[in-house]
């Protein structure tokens, strides 16, 4: 009977803890690029982030609509 109920309540917080981290605010991605690895990432003349790393990640964001 105690096994029983040692479950059912971490059955309880495991739901609880998935539900915790579905929140409705606002959504974003942090990404952290390198820019020292040519051609994953690098500033180009305007000083600016490009590359593979920046365009798979704008394609990410794009895709999950935030």
């Amino acid at each position: 009977m105690m096994k029983k109920l040692l479950l059912v309540m971490l059955d309880m917080i495991t739901v609880l803890m998935l539900v915790a981290g579905c929140s409705s605010g606002p959504k974003k991605m942090v990404i952290g690029p390198d820019d020292n690895f040519a051609p994953m990432g690098f500033r180009n003349d305007k000083n600016e982030i490009v590359g593979y790393d920046i365009d798979l990640a704008k394609e990410a964001c794009k895709r999950t609509k935030l």
